[in-house]
This record gives structure tokens, C-alpha cells and sequence, in this order.
């Protein structure tokens, strides 16, 4: 069974802030359910939230853990809007792919070895507008005939080598 868990804190007169300014609302959540694909191209991982910006100038601070496993290079993932945009997308760099994780490289130059990794990352994204602001974790896959796996080992065997997780993403609406 799928579980998505959503925590919101919305303070009634925001948090302290300072200089730097301060943190307006956050939204958690957390996600624990297996999810594979072996379908080729982008496929949303079933982890998402959404945040109602207050200020068209504020920012958004967005930090993302993820246990995931594939068998070679070939499958990345990244963190995307609502319409599957890449947020913060790094600069491109000749034929590079442009995401936030990857990739699990087999230095045997085959598909013989599972590699599962904890990851995480933090993108600083300015929204430029209020209301709702969707994010979401997607994972891309080059070849139709390789699995790529979220919070399980591709083995998905019940031992101590093949660890099951819980990925989380957490928004923070920043002042300016």
C-alpha cells in the first residue's frame, strides 16, 4: 500500500526572522512505498508536495532525500514542477545530462551489480508568483530494458543487503 505523509506548519505570525530573513510556512512529506519503472523518459515517483507561496517575491527552499537503486548509467533523477520542468537545472555542459541524481556507474561494464545509495539534495528556487506551487520527484530512464527503483534494491529480496527506505521532500517558503 502507497503512503504519502504530508505535515504543514503555518505559524500565525510567521517565524522570527532576521537579515537573512525567515521562514514563512513549511511543508513535509514522507513516502515509504516501493516504486519501479522500467518505462523510458520521465515518470513521477508517486513524492510530491505543494505549497501555497504567500509573496511573488519570497523563495522557495526545497530539500529532497531519496534511497534509490538502478543497475548501471543510464537513469537519473530530478526534482520538477507541475508541469515537469526541472527546477534549478544545471547549466549545460555538452551532451551532459542535466538532473539533480545520477547516475549508479558500473565500472564492470555490465548490468551484473545492484547500486542502491542514499541522496539527498537542496535547490533554492524563486517562484515569482503566489499560490499553489507544486514539486515533484521524477525519475528519467534512458533504457526501457533497465529497472530503476525508489526506496527499495532492485533485488527487493527480505535480507539485510537490500535495504527498503523512506524518501522525503521538504519545502520552505523563505523571505526575501
Amino acid at each position: 500500500m502507497s503512503e504519502l505523509r504530508t505535515n504543514r506548519i503555518v505559524p500565525r505570525n510567521g517565524l522570527v526572522t532576521n537579515a537573512m530573513g525567515g521562514i514563512i510556512q513549511t511543508v513535509h512529506v514522507s513516502y515509504d512505498s516501493p516504486f519501479d519503472t522500467t518505462t523510458t523518459g520521465g515518470v513521477d515517483t508517486g513524492l510530491t508536495a505543494t505549497i501555497n507561496m504567500q509573496s511573488a517575491s519570497n523563495k522557495l527552499l526545497i530539500t529532497c532525500s531519496a534511497l534509490w537503486s538502478t543497475v548501471s548509467n543510464e537513469a537519473y533523477m530530478a526534482l520538477t514542477d507541475s508541469s515537469n520542468n526541472i527546477i534549478v537545472q544545471p547549466a549545460a555542459r555538452g551532451s551532459r545530462g542535466r538532473y539533480h541524481w545520477g547516475t549508479h556507474y558500473n565500472g564492470s561494464g555490465g548490468n551484473s551489480t545492484y547500486h542502491s545509495s542514499r541522496e539527498s539534495v537542496t535547490l533554492l528556487h524563486t517562484p515569482s508568483s503566489t499560490g499553489n506551487f507544486t514539486v515533484k520527484l521524477r525519475i528519467y530512464n534512458i533504457n526501457s530494458g533497465q529497472t530503476v527503483a525508489l526506496n527499495k534494491n532492485l533485488s527487493d529480496n527480505d535480507r539485510i543487503y537490500d535495504p527498503s527506505g523512506v524518501s522525503t521532500l521538504t519545502l520552505f517558503e523563505v523571505t526575501a
